[in-house]
């Protein structure tokens, strides 16, 4: 049996302080975002399914989370470039019928 959750990323996260009035660039929100995928790509890569489903779930949550606080800021190539980091992750194609909120949009 798998030790997941117990084993997720103990020691794979360092926690950011938090200062008052603290702002975040556009850069600081998406090197963010960057080091997260990086991680969720690492663990994912394991073989335990419940981590990969986990992970991959993460991963998508980061990313709108991201798409949404940098709406209109997002420098050309960022969210295409970060949307298919995700998609990666992605162990199955998305179900007949079901929206593809990653798909390309104009």
């Amino acid at each position: 049996m798998s030790d997941f959750p117990n084993a997720v990323r103990t020691d794979l996260r360092k926690p950011v302080a938090a200062e008052p009035g603290k702002s975040w660039s556009y850069a600081a929100l998406t090197a963010a975002l960057e080091r997260e995928l990086a991680i969720y790509e690492e663990a994912s890569a394991k073989d335990d399914a419940a981590a990969k489903e986990h992970f991959r779930q993460c991963a998508h949550g980061a990313f709108d989370l991201w798409n949404t606080l940098t709406m209109g800021w997002q420098a050309d190539g960022d969210k295409a470039r970060l949307r298919a980091r995700v998609r990666a992750l992605h162990p199955r194609p998305h179900e007949a019928g079901s929206e593809d909120v990653y798909a390309e949009t104009a």
